[in-house]
C-alpha cells in the first residue's frame, strides 16, 4: 500500500479498492453480548455515534448524507490500519496509515504531531483530561456535546453491544488508540475538530476514558486538529467505499443518545 497519499482520481478508486481489510476486526463484540442497534442518521439533527474506535458528535445543520460520509470514511480508515498494523506495538505507523487513507478519500488534514500530556499531580482521569484536551480546540457548545457524548457512553452497561465494540476497536490491556470528533456543516463544508490520542500504562486498565491513570506508570499522548472534507473528492470514490465496507458499515457503527 502507498506510503503516501495520491490525488488523481483514478490513483483514488484503485487506492479504496486495493484497501485490504479484516473480515472480523480483532475487537470485535464477543458472543453473548448485548446487540448494537441498528443505525438511524437523521438529517441536520445534533448527533453522536461510535464508529469502531471512533466518537463522532455532529452539531444541528450537518445532512444525513455528510454525516454518513464522516463516519464511514473514517471506519475504512481504521478497518485499513487494523489490518495492517497493530494498535499498541506499532502505533506510529498506524496513525500514518490512517491519515493516507483519509487524505485519499478527500480529507484535508494538518497531521498527526502528537505531543505528551503533562497532567497535574500523580493522578489524571482520562475523561477529565481529555475534555481538558478538546477545550483548546472546540467551542464551549460543541465541548458540552463532546461531554454529554462521554457521559452516554460511561452509563451504558458494561455488556452493551456499543461500549464493548469501542472497547475492543481500541484497547488491549495496557494501552490504547482512539479519536474523539466533533463535526459541522455549513453551505455544503463538511469540516471535523478532531483528537486523536494514544494511551500507554504499565497497569491493566479497564474502560480507558473513566479510568485514573498514575502519571508515574502511565502516559497520554495527543494529537489535535481541524480537519475538512472535500465533498467533491469524496463522492468521486463514496460508492467505492460503500462498496469496500459493505455490512461492516451497519455492523460497527451505532448510535449514542446523549
Amino acid at each position: 500500500m502507498a506510503a503516501n497519499p495520491v490525488f488523481g482520481h483514478n490513483q483514488r478508486l484503485a487506492f479504496v479498492s486495493a484497501l485490504q481489510l479484516p473480515v472480523i476486526p480483532p475487537r470485535a463484540p464477543r458472543l453473548g453480548m448485548t446487540a448494537t442497534p441498528e443505525v438511524t442518521v437523521n438529517d441536520g439533527q445534533q448527533s453522536t455515534f461510535l464508529s469502531g474506535g471512533t466518537l463522532v458528535s455532529f452539531v444541528s445543520g450537518v445532512s444525513a448524507d455528510s454525516q454518513k460520509d464522516v463516519l464511514n470514511s473514517t471506519l475504512l480508515a481504521q478497518l485499513a490500519c487494523d489490518k495492517q498494523f497493530d494498535r499498541e506495538k506499532q502505533i506510529a505507523d498506524w496513525y500514518k496509515f490512517y491519515g493516507t487513507v483519509l487524505e485519499n478519500v478527500g480529507w484535508v488534514l494538518q497531521g498527526f504531531d502528537f505531543t505528551e500530556y503533562q497532567g497535574k499531580g500523580d493522578q489524571f482521569e482520562g475523561d477529565k483530561a481529555i475534555l481538558e484536551i478538546l477545550g483548546a480546540l472546540v467551542t464551549q457548545n460543541e465541548l458540552l456535546i463532546i461531554k454529554a457524548a462521554i457521559d452516554a457512553a460511561r452509563n451504558l452497561p458494561t455488556t452493551d453491544g456499543r461500549l464493548t465494540l469501542f472497547d475492543r476497536f481500541t484497547s488491549s490491556a495496557t494501552s490504547s488508540a482512539f479519536q474523539i470528533g466533533i463535526a459541522s456543516e455549513q453551505n455544503g463544508s463538511v469540516a471535523m475538530k478532531l483528537g486523536s490520542f494514544q494511551f500507554t500504562t504499565n497497569s491493566s486498565a479497564t474502560r480507558v476514558l473513566w479510568f485514573k491513570f498514575s502519571n508515574v506508570v502511565s502516559k497520554l499522548s495527543k494529537s489535535t486538529q481541524t480537519a475538512a472534507l472535500d465533498t467533491a473528492v469524496y463522492e468521486q470514490v463514496r460508492p467505492t467505499v460503500q462498496q469496500k465496507l459493505g455490512e461492516m458499515s451497519r455492523s460497527f457503527i451505532a448510535n449514542l443518545v446523549i
